[in-house]
């Protein structure tokens, strides 16, 4: 084989080498590439699911919130309640005493 020979089998290898050196660099960004895909539609999931769960927490505090308002209110009024039965029962004492008096 002749010298020239020898460097274009050389110069055909080395570009040959370069080829998949390039290839195996493409597929290694593209797998890259895929991973950084799949971790955004995951992290897009994970918010859309944390979004969901505080929705779901504020509508379960306002329900509550709700609750015991109701829950005060109810005991304000059975409170009043209870005050003007006991205003009614010490005026109709007063009432009874004072007819006793009389």
């Amino acid at each position: 084989a002749k010298p020239q020979d020898k460097a274009a089998q050389s110069i055909k290898s080395n570009e040959a080498l370069a080829r998949e050196l390039q290839d195996s660099r493409v597929h290694a960004e593209q797998a890259k590439l895929a991973d950084l895909e799949r971790q955004q539609r995951e992290t897009a999931h994970n918010i859309s699911k944390l979004k969901a769960a505080e929705k779901h927490s504020q509508h379960e505090e306002k329900e509550e919130r709700e609750h015991i308002e109701k829950d005060i209110a109810e005991e304000q009024k059975a409170m009043k309640e209870v005050k003007e039965e006991e205003k009614a029962a010490i005026s109709a004492e007063q009432h009874h005493k004072k007819q006793e008096a009389e």
